[in-house]
């Protein structure tokens, strides 16, 4: 995975501000200039975070590990990550496991268009031990000849693709794969969003259908243009 700053990764869109024009989950369209909101986490736990999930409130499911298969959010840390939502506002539930398997749950946590947000993950939101969680992983790798600037994995019965995986700072180089972890509800399917450095998007979905590692390459054939 290579990393930028996020000036620099502003300066290489071309844009002052980083946007996504109103996409869904269920309702692709391409992917132009409009707002795009971010959340920044700060941990205050006093304990590592090993897993974090920033769910759509319109999803019966966790989906995925924002923080990937191998990145953790270490006590006074703080990580600030991409949000696509359709509407002007939008609610999500956060789910935060630490390195005992202790949570840190809140649900209805909403963002809005007219600003960030920051959510202080601490005491207030603990919920006790869980026992060790059964992930999937879901292995993305990419197969185009350019840079993927936002990676969304959002579970399929929500109408938002939510939480860009990546990071704010993060690009996902050509031949370089990411490993996502995912809780397994419902159906099993997800919706994959990769986008470019050309603000092309490709699409597709998977469906999991049990807990175990899988594997899907991000290809050209996934491009919106291409599947129409």
């Amino acid at each position: 995975m290579n990393f930028c700053s996020l000036s620099r990764r502003m300066a290489r869109l071309g844009l002052a501000t980083v946007v996504l024009l109103g996409l869904s989950a269920v309702q692709l369209t391409a992917f132009e200039p409009t707002g795009l909101n971010q959340v920044t986490f700060v941990n205050r736990t006093g304990y590592e975070m090993r897993h974090i999930f920033f769910s759509p409130a319109d999803s019966d499911y966790w989906g995925a590990d924002i923080l990937g298969a191998d990145r953790v959010l270490a006590d006074r840390e703080e990580l600030r990550f991409f949000v696509s939502y359709p509407e002007q506002c939008a609610s999500f539930d956060f789910l935060g496991i630490d390195e005992d398997l202790d949570t840190y749950s809140a649900l209805g946590f909403e963002l809005c268009d007219d600003a960030p947000r920051t959510f202080v993950i601490d005491m207030e939101y603990f919920e006790g031990d869980m026992g060790q969680p059964e992930f999937s992983v879901l292995q993305l790798e990419n197969t185009l000849p350019t840079d993927i600037y936002f990676l969304f994995v959002s579970p399929s019965d929500s109408g938002m693709w939510g939480v860009d995986v990546l990071d704010s700072q993060s690009i996902f180089a050509p031949g370089e794969s990411v490993e996502v972890l995912v809780l397994l509800g419902g159906d099993g399917r997800f919706d994959i969003m990769a986008v470019d450095s050309a603000m092309d998007n490709y699409s597709f979905s998977v469906e999991l259908e049990e807990v175990g590692q899988y594997q899907f390459p991000i290809e050209e054939s996934d491009r919106a243009e291409a599947a129409e």
